[in-house]
């Protein structure tokens, strides 16, 4: 009861309230409405005076600032994106050293420019190692960076740096006609009797090129490649494969497989070596390119000289060649290739053919027959077989020799066949012939013995003297690159050469001849092997009518290799006279004849020293 009568009395108040709120509310807005009109009123009537006039001035900002997008500009802060951190970059490590492997014999063979290359290229560091087959597992384990190595197949990713061939070399007394790569393995094991193996190289070489993985236990381990090619010449039984470098007359050069060696024309000659540089990672190009570079091989210039013994086109032979042609005298198997394919071929023109002159000679209505006349046939021979050049320095004792030295000369000159030892004078007859062939220059001298002491056309004799030529020789060499000797000398038909013929070849290798080709014997003398000079004392004949003996009827030809060095190599071959014409040997004939040549030159005491 209570309750009700509470709301009943707040009821009525309630109403009174709400009277006076609405009221008030009304008296509120009215005064709100005359504020603003006041504030208007003051704002027409009431206005405050202006500021003082500024002065602005403009601002050139001469700093560079980078161009950005225009709406890139107009983009408003809020959305643009919330810069971030810029972070500290970090150092760039400076790279370590390029660790490059070398096979040890690599190193040691160019040492010099191995050292000259690290000072230049900075950072490398020089790894020369002793065994040849960790190469691999030190490029794959990153022992090292780069490896320098021979291998006769390209390994993979790898730049051929050299292609070198070697030798397969042998005691001058040697009458091995040649080796296959079978027997130069079965050699290499120790399993041939024969020979024993000389390694200047620890026996890599060796190993590389006959895939073997180890050599016998009875091989020759010299210091060096010089050493074992020494060693070589001084000993019979032994055998060295030794780089064409290192190579010279004083070992035999042996063929392989059938394949004679020659630098220039390497072909299937089996025996080359290959260095290569190899990497995990490309080698860098300049250190690439200056290895390449400085072992690149590149064999010197090589000129191959072919010399044969005395040459007579006449008695017989111009009978010959008057009933078979003029091409009779060398058209038997192989001869003519050999001498045409030379670099220089040369020979012994002993005498020209016993003609009689084209027209009269001497007094009138007479004609007169000399021992020194050739003919335009012979001269045709000559060519054919591809002679470059031949010695004229022969006895001349007929008393219209002046006229016969004149044709001769002129008939030579026209067939473009360079003559030695004669000339329209003696000085003239003693001049050098230089040859220059392939780069090389070859200096060719003859002289004879015996010879007349008088002025007028003349082939060389030994007037001024044996001083003169040594002199000459001299004179040669330093205009030249080496200098050839051919001597008329010695006694007719002796096996042995003559102790003036010893001392004079001595002297003439003191000089600085290189080569030294004795004629005039007419049966083949023994040789000399000089410290630097190679002696044939005398070839024996080679186109000749002479069958006085079974001598008689043999000669000898020199082919030989030269470089700026001198005699690099020399093949003694063969031949026999049948019907005035030279052929080459079998070779059961040709093993008999040079072991009996061989056997002179051994009692004269001149092999290799």
């Amino acid at each position: 009861m209570g309750n009700a009568n509470g709301w009943q009395a707040i009821a009525p108040c309630h109403g009174v309230f709400s009277g006076l709120e609405t009221g008030a509310r009304a008296l509120g807005l009215t005064l709100m409405l005359l504020a603003v009109l006041a504030r208007i009123a003051l704002a027409l009537f009431w206005l405050p005076a202006p500021p003082p006039a500024r002065s602005y001035r403009l601002v050139v900002n001469l700093t560079p600032v980078p161009t950005q997008p225009l709406t890139q500009a107009l983009t408003p802060a809020a959305s643009a994106p919330t810069p971030r951190p810029t972070a500290t970059p970090r150092p760039t490590p400076t790279p370590g050293p390029l660790r490059v492997a070398i096979e040890r014999s690599v190193y040691d063979r160019y040492r010099s420019y191995f050292r000259k290359l690290a000072g230049q290229q900075g950072r490398l560091t020089l790894l020369p190692y002793a065994d040849r087959v960790r190469v691999h597992d030190t490029l794959a384990a990153g022992r090292a960076d780069l490896a320098i190595y021979w291998a006769t197949r390209r390994p993979r990713t790898a730049i051929l740096l050299r292609v070198e061939p070697y030798a397969v070399t042998v005691h001058p007394l040697s009458s091995s006609g040649g080796f296959t790569l079978a027997q130069l393995a079965d050699l290499a094991r120790g399993q041939d009797q024969e020979y024993k193996l000389v390694v200047g190289d620890g026996g890599a070489a060796a190993r590389d090129l006959l895939g073997l993985d180890q050599l016998g236990a009875e091989t020759i381990l010299a210091d060096d490649w010089t050493l074992a090619k020494e060693y070589v010449a001084r000993h019979e039984g032994t055998i060295a494969l030794l780089p064409w470098e290192q190579v010279d007359f004083r070992v035999r050069v042996a063929p392989v497989e059938g394949h004679r060696l020659d630098p220039r024309h390497l072909g299937k000659y089996p025996l080359v070596r290959r260095l290569w540089l190899a990497s995990q990672a490309p080698a860098p190009k300049p250190l690439a390119e200056d290895l390449r570079s400085a072992l690149h091989y590149e064999p010197p210039p090589i000129v191959e000289l072919v010399a044969v013994g005395d040459i007579v086109l006449d008695g017989q032979v111009k009978e010959l060649m008057q009933q078979e042609g003029s091409r009779y005298a060398f058209e038997a198997e192989g001869v003519r290739d050999l001498l045409s394919q030379a670099n220089i071929a040369y020979g012994n023109l002993e005498s020209s053919s016993n003609l009689e002159p084209s027209a009269p000679r001497g007094t009138e209505g007479s004609e007169v027959r000399s021992e020194s006349w050739i003919n335009p046939q012979a001269v045709a021979a000559l060519t054919y077989a591809g002679f470059d050049l031949v010695s004229l320095a022969h006895s001349q004792t007929d008393p219209h020799a002046d006229l016969a030295v004149t044709d001769t000369l002129r008939l030579l000159s026209e067939a473009d066949i360079a003559p030695v030892g004669a000339g329209g004078t003696i000085t003239e007859a003693q001049e050098a012939l230089v040859i220059e062939a392939d780069g090389l220059r070859v200096a060719f001298l003859a002289h004879s013995q015996s010879g007349p002491s008088r002025d007028g056309p003349i082939s060389g004799g030994s007037v001024p003297g044996p001083e003169h030529l040594i002199a000459r020789v001299r004179a040669a060499r330093m205009t030249a690159d080496l200098v050839v000797v051919s001597c008329r000398w010695g006694a007719g038909y002796a096996p042995h050469p003559s102790a003036s013929q010893k001392g004079l070849a001595q002297s003439l290798a003191q000089a600085g001849a290189a080569l030294i080709i004795g004629h005039h014997p007419h049966v083949v003398q023994g040789l000399h092997y000089h410290d630097d000079t190679f002696t044939a004392y005398g070839l024996g004949n080679f186109v000749y009518d002479q069958s006085l003996s079974h001598q008689t009827s043999e000669g000898l030809i020199l082919r030989c290799l030269l470089d700026a060095s001198g005699v690099k190599t020399v093949e003694l071959l063969p031949i026999c006279i049948y019907r005035c014409q030279p052929s080459f040997m079998s070779p059961e004939g040709s093993r008999s004849f040079l072991q009996r040549v061989m056997q002179v030159t051994q009692g004269e005491d001149a092999l290799p020293r």
